[in-house]
């Protein structure tokens, strides 16, 4: 076993059935068909660009709840670790000491058009998002 930066979060290997939480903004959210629209829910920009990573958490070490500290008015969908596989994806551990979570994670992999269509697809609704505040 793998140690994180601090000895006391052991870094653990993710298994298949594992359900991974995703943050759902409002604005990639359709209130009225309770459906998500939008690509921009399977990837993360950072300094403006597309990567081929994306923050989730694994629900069997924190919950939907924690995962939407600090963002309101956003929702929660679910993934398994297979459903990103069937996708090319992988699960990485990578706790975030500084923000108290040991269950995020990263889903590693091409983010391509297909992949994010089938991402938003597979993703099951967890916690719905608020409206667009205005």
């Amino acid at each position: 076993m793998e140690q994180s930066e601090n000895e006391d979060w052991p870094l653990l290997d993710v298994p298949d059935n594992a359900v991974m939480l995703r943050r759902i903004p409002p604005w990639v959210f359709d209130q009225e068909k309770g459906a998500i629209f939008d690509k921009a829910f399977a990837n993360d920009r950072v300094e403006g660009r597309t990567t081929d990573r994306h923050s989730v958490n694994w629900e069997e070490h924190t919950s939907a709840e924690n995962t939407l500290a600090g963002h309101q008015g956003f929702g929660v969908a679910a993934i398994t670790v297979q459903g990103y596989g069937e996708e090319s994806q992988s699960i990485e551990h990578s706790p975030d000491r500084e923000r108290g979570n040991y269950g995020h994670c990263d889903a590693v992999g091409a983010k391509t058009a297909r992949v994010q269509r089938r991402l938003r697809q597979k993703a099951e609704l967890r916690m719905r998002p608020g409206p667009q505040a205005q």
